[in-house]
């Protein structure tokens, strides 16, 4: 092949950029090879050019000929280069600019080559939280969603996972049951059935790996794209985001001190095929759903032929001793999913929760679960089981329930003192934290960027609503941090807030 004086010459000049240096980490073969693919990948030398002989570049540069020979020989390998007998070296033919060794060309290209699906879409851009967290560290006041760490049993923990890691058995080592370790689905129904009136058996159990699959499951399993699902204003991003991310039409319906308007739901979209709520502890009011808004959204599921999530994400926690039986002990029609996670009573990093299915829906979402990561991790389950099974569950719910008590009063009367003309608490019967309502014209939004810059966490309940809320509130976590921490905090936002 004919090759111009000016195509050569202009190869030639663009050598000396090399820059090669003996000192430096990278050898001398590796920054020839670097350096010549960064210029064919770009561009700057194009396909057919041919290169000068591996004894005029060694001279050139004062390197070894074998140092090139090293090079030309892994680029021609990968595809860059190729050698004709008695010709020379040449950039191949094949190969194309487009292919870049930069990441970021790389994603510039595969943007414009090929774009995300409409699901791949939704996914990317629906949120699931306000919190970052690349940025968590220590848990501040006012953070919620998460209980004291430090009060958690790790020597219990630690001596049941070496027992099981030294005693492993083939059901945890094995691909296992898709519905999770049945010896741990029959202490998550005694637990429920005991303590929240579930009525479920162990079959009904499908261990999940955290409420975020639930929650992403049933919306998946239980309704098509562009159907309606009833959802609370304001409530939980995660659920929304399960929801939008299925395709679905989110109907957002207000939350008053009953908890989910079902008259207004009806209303708004009487045809939805699916209520997400939270009626134990709504989120983030704090309300609990009354028997008749139950017994309306319940008959309401049956006439729709719709079904109902009922996510009880902290029932472990209630503080006035009044029994609340869940929201599935009254359902008489299949209608309702329980969802539950050990994220708030135990640690977010275990990555265990459950959901409690009808019983014709057992095989379904059984097979649903197995395409999802074929099965919960079986060495953790069996450590939950054992946690469970010999009591560390039941006293560390005590004991925390104790302190996390001990933590809302200590700030219920910081904020009360400083700020009762302010503020009206509530959500205080329940869970692991309060819902301050702003009593005057101020954005809640403003508040929390000022709390962030003085080291508080406080969502503003603002960001949890699509649609406008008449006065502002602040969600205010007290579970995580120590009672001194608290007052410390509700002294700097009094401060802010005043």
């Amino acid at each position: 092949m004919a090759i111009s004086a000016n195509r050569l010459f202009s190869l030639e000049s663009s050598l000396p950029g090399l820059k090669l240096s003996s000192t430096a980490n990278v050898p001398l073969y590796r920054q020839v090879y670097q350096k010549l693919r960064a210029a064919i990948t770009s561009g700057k030398i194009t396909a057919g050019t041919k290169l000068p002989a591996t004894r005029t570049l060694a001279q050139t540069h004062g390197i070894s000929r074998n140092t090139v020979l090293i090079a030309f020989e892994q680029l021609i390998s990968e595809g860059y280069l190729e050698g004709r007998t008695g010709d020379g070296t040449y950039v191949a033919q094949g190969f194309s600019s487009n292919v870049s060794s930069d990441p970021a060309n790389g994603l510039k290209n595969a943007k414009s080559s090929r774009q995300l699906s409409q699901r791949g879409v939704l996914l990317s851009k629906t949120l699931t939280t306000v919190k970052d967290f690349r940025n968590l560290a220590q848990p501040r006041a006012f953070r919620h969603g998460i209980g004291d760490l430090e009060m958690f049993p790790w020597d219990a923990w630690a001596r049941l996972s070496a027992r099981a890691a030294r005693q492993p058995s083939n059901a945890i080592l094995d691909y296992s049951d898709p519905a999770g370790y049945l010896p741990l689905r029959e202490s998550i129904a005694a637990h429920l059935r005991a303590t929240r009136a579930v009525n479920c058996s162990a079959q009904q159990v499908i261990v999940v790996t955290g409420s975020q699959q639930a929650l992403l499951l049933c919306a998946q399993m239980l309704l098509d794209p562009n159907e309606a699902a009833w959802f609370e204003q304001p409530g939980y991003m995660g659920a929304r985001g399960a929801l939008i991310a299925a395709g679905v039409r989110v109907v957002g319906v207000p939350v008053d001190d009953a908890g989910l308007n079902v008259s207004a739901g009806i209303r708004l979209e009487p045809a939805a095929r699916l209520a997400y709520v939270t009626p134990s502890h709504q989120f983030p009011t704090g309300v609990t759903m009354s028997l008749e808004r139950r017994q309306q959204l319940l008959a309401w599921a049956s006439q729709a032929n719709a079904w109902i999530i009922e996510d009880d994400y902290d029932s472990e926690y209630r503080y006035d001793n009044r029994p609340l039986e869940s929201l599935q002990s009254l359902d008489r029609d299949g209608r309702v999913i329980y969802c539950g996670t050990f994220s708030k009573s135990l640690f977010p990093g275990l990555r265990l929760g459950y959901m409690i299915v009808p019983e014709h829906l057992i095989q379904a979402f059984s097979n649903a679960r197995a395409l999802l990561d074929r099965s919960p991790p079986g060495l953790t389950q069996t450590v939950l089981h054992a946690f469970m099974h010999e009591g560390h569950f039941a006293r560390h719910i005590r004991r925390t329930k104790k302190a996390y008590v001990e933590r809302q009063h200590a700030l219920r009367e910081s904020l009360e003192k400083r700020l009762g003309d302010r503020l009206e608490l509530r959500g205080f019967d329940a869970g692991m934290h309060l819902c301050a309502w702003l009593n005057f014209d101020v954005s809640d939004t403003e508040v929390s960027k000022l709390a962030t810059e003085r080291n508080l966490e406080v969502i503003p309940v603002s960001a949890l609503s699509d649609m406008p809320l008449e006065r502002g509130g602040l969600m205010l976590g007290y579970a995580a941090v120590t009672v001194e921490a608290l007052r410390v905090g509700a002294e700097q936002l009094s401060k802010i807030i005043r």
